[in-house]
């Protein structure tokens, strides 16, 4: 099926997968990239949640038993903002269990996130994947886990780690099961701890870092003194690193 009409009320529900309120309303997500794509299509968590695939004119359909829509140029280009020029994917927005602080919580290494910015969102649950964390906590701060910046900066692993939506920075507690670590300038040096096989990593907002309030310990990254600190995701990676390094 081809659409051509900005006021095709398809097109308006994918128009609105671009902002978070949009992704809330409509239960879907936007992937786009090539090699993402590819990947969450055969992904086999991934490819019976995919909608619809949305075509470049001209292009060759996907083996996908999702719907297969061709859009003109003009509506092809306000949806791919990356200029990927390669299908994107229209997904089914997996559901999300809510977290409550002093609830269990997946034995292992635990990632709690509140950065706001969707890039560093995404690297951070692709560093999570990467060195197989059990789980992702969104905090409310937090930006969507499937927005599309999000999703390209996340390697599509946004569909493939287990998220939870949790409570405030300020108001998290956790279980006596997992020991909480905070990524603190001021911390202990991180190449000394020793870390606990249930843990939880807390990762605070861009320039604010975590409150003074949270109890745990607090680690800080050894570096040259002539940088002031390090990208919230780049340090949440050397710290996801440090704990599977010694498990």
């Amino acid at each position: 099926m081809r659409i051509d009409s900005k006021d095709n009320p398809r097109f308006k529900t994918w128009l609105s997968l671009l902002e978070s309120a949009g992704i809330r309303k409509a239960g879907l997500a936007l992937a786009s990239g090539g090699r993402i794509v590819n990947e969450l299509i055969h992904h086999p968590k991934v490819r019976d949640l995919v909608e619809a695939v949305l075509l470049p004119p001209s292009s060759e359909k996907l083996p996908s038993a999702a719907r297969q829509f061709e859009l003109s140029d003009q509506l092809y280009e306000r949806l791919d903002e990356y200029g990927t020029g390669s299908p994107l994917l229209v997904i089914k927005k997996p559901a999300i269990e809510n977290w409550s602080s002093g609830d269990p919580l997946p034995e292992g290494l635990v990632v709690v996130a509140a950065t706001s910015d969707p890039a560093n969102l995404g690297a951070l649950i692709r560093s999570a994947h990467a060195f197989s964390a059990s789980a992702v906590i969104l905090t409310k701060e937090c930006a969507s886990a499937f927005l599309p910046k999000t999703i390209r900066a996340s390697s599509g692993s946004s569909f493939k780690v287990p998220l939870f939506s949790g409570p405030r920075l300020s108001e998290l507690r956790f279980p006596p099961s997992h020991a909480p670590v905070m990524l603190d300038l001021k911390g202990k040096d991180l190449s000394e701890h020793k870390w606990l096989k249930n843990s939880a990593v807390v990762v605070g907002q861009e320039g604010q870092g975590v409150p003074e309030s949270l109890v745990g310990e607090r680690l800080h990254i050894r570096m040259s003194d002539n940088l002031e600190s390090l990208n919230v995701a780049v340090a949440a990676s050397i710290a996801l690193y440090s704990y599977a390094n010694q498990k």
